[in-house]
């Protein structure tokens, strides 16, 4: 076998270091072939964009390939190891919606940039979305809203609905259900079959009973031929009009001309687009593979494409942080026209086409062929944002109904807040309120029995205390928590160390060592503890400790800090001191900071909004002087207790 353009250049001597990308792909199970297509297209985008010389700002580009067979499982330990042991630059990847997911919070975990290509289902870009994902493949909203609109106006108003029962399927069967019940269809049946389900007739016997007039299929895989064929021995299209996504070349030549009449969408078809990309692309397949390109080839090639111009402005620098600004509403040329990376979700705003299966012109050809029915503009197919990803947009914190139950104890109830940035926000309640669970759901320490948690209006409900420390989040603990035996400045550098780029990886450059040194210095300044900086922590005194406890917390910078009774356990004399500290972090950078404390004079100096909580409730919000005016908060719960005057 020939190699590949970029193999080709691999090794050629030493130079410039090399940027890698881990490719996860799919080269075993029913599958595969969309891996080929997938790795296919990338190697010549790249091609195409570098003008055949593999490299950016003079380094050469060197893909790393990873088969992950199609399961989440796999490609999250092929992810790591990719950034572990390869130490590669940026992700690509996968041919699985579910296998992406797993992906995406490893790439969020580890600030690598995914470009996500073949992967379809709308939570990639939506519900599940991080910023350090960017996606060329088309989404199944942009599917849907290419072929729903048209067919509800053309091919009929009742449907029912067939998919695989995984991420991808479900998802895209609601998707086309939406588009058509906004456009006046009405659903008869919606259903979903085991992703390995080889025997439809069951399935499409149910359907056929509903008397729909439009059957929409999102099927994929190898189940795709033997689903059309059982659908001609049962004569479904006889009685109904069959639409949906269409598949790759071999599942429809598996078709053969019973596919005939057929409309649908499609997402690329090197016969659809003409321009001088495609023609490229095209004439380059042909010759390399011996046959032209295919369904995802298409996407592929437009991940190669996004990832050298990437780069480009970002002058070579392969970092998520220097490529993030850049490619955020970055436009490219490839196969389909123009991409347009949208800023908010970074979906890539793309044409699609809705077209009719007509004969093969050529008569050795006993099958059908794509044939254009109407080109859909990116704008028409944009899928629509996330509805919560601007909800908190003024708010740094959200809680939507937020509930945790232990068996029959109800230990937060339903509790809804809105914390704005930079504020000192505390929350305030007798013992027994649900304070500090309310904090372990907001840091991910608990995951909450209903409810949501949206941190920069991102939904973090079920992420874990290390997923979101990792997004800005600090947390502080009733009870110290320090390495007792270890010096101050090494808990320090320690947390540098953890919550940086690269973690624990052995091999690494001496800089990244230093760097972390440098930052744990100015954090121990930070916090006033030069003087104690090579002493045990153990021997600290209590307030030493709780200094020290923050300074972990600052070493990651964080942008949210939820302190937990910072001052129990404190000599009197000691408070002062620790709540001027906790100011200058306020005012010394763009910080929020949510306080639980019970010392009434504390909450009421140094916090701009306050929330009372009572058996696991919301009592009260406002202000200090609003809560100390509240006649409610002063009988249920302060009682006299406290002077709040």
């Amino acid at each position: 076998m020939a190699k590949s353009f970029l193999e080709q250049l691999k090794g050629l001597g030493g130079g410039p270091q090399a940027i890698k990308i881990g490719v996860l792909t799919t080269r075993t199970g029913p599958m595969d072939y969309y891996g080929t297509m997938q790795v296919r297209g990338l190697e010549l985008g790249i091609e195409y964009a570098t003008g055949g010389s593999g490299q950016v700002a003079g380094r050469p580009i060197e893909l790393i390939i990873e088969d992950d067979a199609g399961d989440p499982t796999t490609a999250g330990r092929k992810a790591r190891e990719l950034i572990e042991q390869q130490d590669v630059d940026i992700l690509q990847g996968c041919v699985s919606s579910a296998a992406t997911l797993v992906v995406a919070g490893i790439a969020e975990e580890y600030q690598r940039l995914l470009l996500v290509d073949p992967a379809a289902a709308d939570s990639i870009t939506g519900a599940n979305w991080n910023r350090f994902v960017f996606r060329t493949a088309a989404s199944v909203w942009q599917d849907a809203a290419a072929g729903g609109r048209y067919a509800v106006e053309h091919l009929g108003k009742t449907f029912s609905f067939l998919a695989p029962d995984y991420v991808f399927g479900r998802q895209s069967s609601a998707a086309w259900r939406k588009v058509i019940e906004e456009h006046g269809g009405q659903t008869l049946a919606d259903i979903l079959a085991p992703p390995d389900t080889t025997d439809f007739r069951p399935y499409l016997q149910e359907i056929l009973d509903t008397g729909a007039e439009v059957l929409v299929q999102s099927w994929s895989g190898a189940g795709y031929g033997p689903l059309f064929r059982q659908m001609r021995e049962l004569g479904v299209s006889d009685r109904m009009v069959i639409t949906g996504g269409l598949g790759e070349r071999e599942a429809r030549h598996a078709m053969g001309l019973d596919a005939v009449g057929m409309v649908g969408i499609c997402k690329y078809s090197y016969i659809l687009p003409t321009n001088e990309i495609n023609d490229w692309l095209t004439e380059k397949h042909i010759a390399r593979h011996g046959e032209p390109p295919d369904l995802f080839t298409g996407s592929g090639f437009a991940a190669g494409v996004a990832l050298v111009e990437g780069l480009k402005r970002a002058q070579g620098n392969p970092a998520a942080a220097a490529l993030i600004p850049v490619m955020e509403g970055m436009g490219f040329e490839g196969p389909k026209g123009t991409y347009v990376f949208r800023k908010e979700d970074h979906q890539a705003l793309q044409p699609m086409y809705v077209v009719e299966m007509v004969p093969d012109p050529d008569p050795e050809h006993a099958w059908a062929i794509p044939q254009l029915i109407q080109e859909v503009t990116s704008e028409a197919t944009a899928p629509p944002l996330f509805e919560l990803i601007f909800e908190t947009r003024d708010h740094i914190v959200e809680t939507n109904r937020l509930r945790k139950e232990f068996g029959a104890l109800v230990a937060v109830a339903n509790v809804s807040i809105k914390v704005r940035p930079n504020t000192i926000h505390s929350i305030i309640g007798p013992n027994g309120a649900g304070k500090t669970t309310f904090f372990n759901l907001l840091s991910g320490n608990l995951e909450p029995t209903a409810g949501r948690v949206f941190f920069k209006g991102r939904d973090i409900t079920k992420l874990p205390l290390h997923r979101t420390a990792h997004l800005g989040i600090g947390r502080s603990f009733q009870i110290t928590n320090i390495f007792p035996n270890l010096t101050v400045l090494e808990n320090i550098r320690l947390a540098c160390q953890a919550l940086g780029k690269g973690n624990f990886q052995m091999f690494r450059s001496h800089r990244a060592f230093r760097d972390n040194a440098e930052r744990a210095w100015a954090v121990i300044r930070q916090v006033g503890l030069e003087k104690e900086a090579l002493q045990l922590a153990r021997t600290l005194p209590h307030g030493g400790q709780r200094k020290l406890e923050l300074g972990i917390i600052l070493a990651a910078d964080p942008e949210l800090l939820l302190l937990d009774e910072p001052t129990a356990g404190m000599a009197a004399e000691q408070v002062p001191e620790l709540m001027e500290l906790i100011r200058s972090v306020h005012s010394a950078g763009e910080k929020t900071i949510m306080l639980v404390e019970h010392n009434m004079n504390v909450v009421m100096s140094i916090s701009d909004y306050i929330t009372v909580m009572h058996q696991g409730q919301v009592l009260a919000e406002g202000t200090p002087a609003e809560i100390a005016a509240n006649e409610v908060v002063q009988s249920a719960y302060l009682g006299g207790l406290y002077d709040l005057g």
